[in-house]
């Protein structure tokens, strides 16, 4: 969209056929209010372990070496780090905790809404207690942190401005030329408050939880894995010979935006999916045994090859895990597994002066025996956690970077829906929006979401004429029936080629694709050399009628 738009004055176009077109773009309806925009600065107390800690020379110790004052250095730059990425998951939880300890100043019926950052918008003034009413800083405001213990935190509040909403209304009305950017972010503000709690959230897009489903599963054999629902499958020399759980759930989602258009201001929604760590994981050590493809990680006879580690170190960096060994949960950050450390090998420095191990220690203080499992390295100030006392949090997604290919191609397939479908989700979301704390919306302006889309004419134009020989690249495209199957692979079972079909066709039928019955050809064919596989392709074109061929290529290192 153009930041201002310009009502079309073209006449109507007449070449093509005229159809009706809808687009994801929901008329909203607003009320003339007036906000007061507040900058919230949140620091941890002085007596927190977020907090800075001053240097040994200002404190009165002895000045430290350079390595040391480097290392100190480093450590305070990583503790602030944390601190942002605490604030960016409980900064609303604080926001809350301020309202409820400071009722005479945030009344009941008092509406705010809360960017996640320093911005804090209210419905009326506060009355605050410093600069001439316009600040206040709130010392030690105690704060229960979900999953976490409670925090002590200064917040200091200071008055910006006011922000006049009904600059929407003077536009469309053609009093003003513009809206700007700051009145629309209010809006789409108010809106990404309203869906923090009733959605989860994940990089600005919310997601609903009770749609969270497998993404698909796995089958191992000696010989072969197979992924159903993605047309590949594995080596066997990279596999282990049991079922093995999905790493991934998805769940269905949206991105919402508020956006300028000619009919008035409208909210855009649009579909998302993403992937999850599956809840069939409920431990560390099960998470990795299955990417590592093993049964027992403790087993004495158990080796895993060197790149295993690499990948799965990829995947677990920077999960959300905790242990619930002591008086509570503590939760911590992975940074990597470390395969040749254990509870057994590692030693630390005791309160008496001696050195003992990991195992020894747990033995003394909690009457534990642990396992032989590689260690749990955290991130941010250095720990080594026991894998075996690691439980993961739950709702934690995938990044690109830990989905592999299979993965986000599955998501892909779950994203992708028919027009249909995609309006009717599209409409079910506008809905629920729409009945979100009515109190909220009507005192930041917003009187009605229309749950129907858009409407649009449109035309569809002919095909430009081409001449030449070259006209026959410009046809228009068929949908393939007649198909076939090439495994590369002679040592690939008959059954599991079957099974490998009949997947084939259910994801064509749920496609709307009108493949023959059976493949053919259906081949199982070994490539030896770089020149056979040549001899292989010139062997489809020649002798068989196939449009679309599937191939199952087998993966090695």
């Amino acid at each position: 969209m153009h930041k201002t738009i310009v009502p079309q004055k073209m006449a109507p176009g007449k070449i093509g056929r005229q159809v009706h077109l809808l687009a994801n773009f929901y008329k909203i309806t607003t009320a003339d209010v007036v906000v007061v925009h507040y900058d919230v600065e949140i620091t941890k107390a002085e007596n927190e372990r977020f907090a800075k800690k001053p240097p040994a020379a200002a404190a009165g110790g002895k000045p430290k070496t350079e390595a040391e004052a480097a290392a100190a250095a480093e450590e305070a730059e990583e503790a602030n780090k944390a601190f942002v990425r605490f604030l960016a998951r409980c900064s609303n939880d604080i926001i809350k905790a301020l309202v409820a300890a400071n009722q005479a100043i945030f009344s009941k019926d008092l509406q705010y809404v809360w960017d996640g950052q320093r911005n804090l918008y209210t419905t009326k003034l506060l009355k605050l207690s410093g600069g001439g009413g316009d600040e206040q800083v709130f010392n030690n405001l105690k704060v229960d942190i979900p999953g976490g213990r409670p925090g002590f935190f200064k917040l200091k509040v200071k008055r910006v401005d006011r922000v006049d909403l009904s600059e929407v209304t003077s536009f469309y009305n053609k009093k003003t030329g513009d809206i700007s950017e700051r009145v629309l972010s209010i809006f789409e503000m108010v809106f990404r408050f309203m869906c923090t709690g009733p959605y989860e959230s994940y990089q600005r897009k919310f997601f609903d939880m009770s749609t969270r489903r497998p993404l698909g599963f796995k089958v191992n054999t000696n010989q072969i894995e197979w992924r159903f629902c993605l047309f590949t499958y594995s080596n066997s020399s990279l596999l282990f010979p049991f079922l093995q759980a999905p790493l991934a759930d998805f769940v269905n989602g949206f991105i919402s935006s508020v956006r300028m258009t000619e009919f008035g201001l409208a909210l855009n929604v649009h579909l998302k999916t993403a992937g999850l760590i599956t809840k069939s994981f409920t431990t560390l050590p099960a998470m990795v045994a299955s990417l590592a493809g093993v049964r027992d990680l403790a087993h004495p006879d158990q080796q895993i090859e060197e790149y295993k580690w690499r990948e799965i170190n990829k995947v677990v960096r920077h999960l959300k895990v905790f242990t619930s060994h002591g008086k509570g949960k503590i939760g911590y950050t992975v940074d990597r597994v470390l395969p040749r450390d254990t509870p057994q090998r590692m030693t630390f420095e005791g309160k008496d002066g001696q050195r003992v191990t990991i195992a020894q220690y747990f033995k003394t203080a909690y009457g534990m025996n642990l396992q032989a499992l590689p260690l749990v390295q955290t991130s941010g100030k250095k720990r080594y956690l026991p894998m075996e006392l690691c439980y993961l949090v739950d709702k934690q997604f995938l990044s690109h970077t830990k989905a592999d290919k299979a993965v986000q191609n599955e998501l892909l397939l779950k994203s992708t829906h028919a027009p249909n479908v995609y309006f009717d989700r599209c409409k079910k979301i506008v809905e629920k929006v729409s009945s979100l704390n009515p109190a909220l919306q009507n005192a930041f302006g917003l009187k009605t979401i229309s749950p129907k889309p858009v409407q649009l004419v449109g035309r569809v134009l002919p095909a430009a004429p081409m001449s030449g020989r070259m006209n026959q690249f410009h046809k228009g495209g068929t949908v393939p029936t007649r198909w076939g199957v090439l495994v590369l692979d002679e040592t690939v079972p008959a059954d599991q080629v079957s099974i490998f079909v009949q997947s084939i066709q259910r994801q064509a039928n749920a496609l709307g694709l009108k493949f023959a019955g059976q493949p053919n050809p259906l081949m199982r064919m070994t490539v030896k050399t770089k020149e056979s596989v040549g001899h292989i392709f010139a062997h489809l074109q020649q002798k068989t009628n196939a449009e679309l061929v599937f191939m199952g290529i087998p993966t090695r290192e």
